[in-house]
């Protein structure tokens, strides 16, 4: 449940950082279009340059699809990277696992020296089954040639 909630919460973040980023990004306003008047004296007639001469320089504006692929290229971005970062790393540390693990071959150990189960339709590791009823039969064959051996 509650992991929902934050990973909920991480997305509306990161779709939040992208927005503003698109929204407020100045991206391609550095650059500027500049129109010169150019003289060509062999093509073209002399005309009145007092009146005429032009030098436009404005800001490029950006359109409002440039500024959504810019959301949508940094949303993308940074979703891959969450998914790459949270397949490489696992949700329970190895050292937890292997914990658990050790924690339940002794809990199983346990119950069996005590004659317990661990409870309706839970069984015990086959091969733990097997080795404790190899180890009994080796234990019984080696009492009985002790008594075959001495006699009693």
């Amino acid at each position: 449940m509650w992991f929902a909630i934050l990973n909920f919460l991480n997305y509306v973040g990161m779709l939040t950082n992208a927005l503003i980023l698109g929204l407020t990004s100045q991206y391609g306003n550095q650059y500027k279009m500049k129109t010169f008047n150019v003289n060509l004296p062999s093509n073209v007639t002399a005309f009145n340059t007092t009146t005429n001469q032009t030098v436009n320089s404005f800001p490029v504006t950006i359109e409002s699809n440039n500024n959504l692929w810019i959301i949508l290229i940094f949303e993308n971005v940074v979703l891959a990277v969450k998914f790459v970062i949270a397949y490489a790393i696992p949700d329970i540390p190895e050292s937890v696992s292997e914990a658990k693990s050790q924690e339940k071959i002794q809990l199983g150990k346990l119950l069996m020296r005590s004659g317990l189960t661990l409870g309706p339709g839970k069984t015990i590791k086959p091969e733990t089954k097997q080795k404790t009823k190899e180890k009994q039969r080796k234990t019984k064959k080696e009492k009985e040639s002790l008594i075959f051996e001495t006699g009693r």
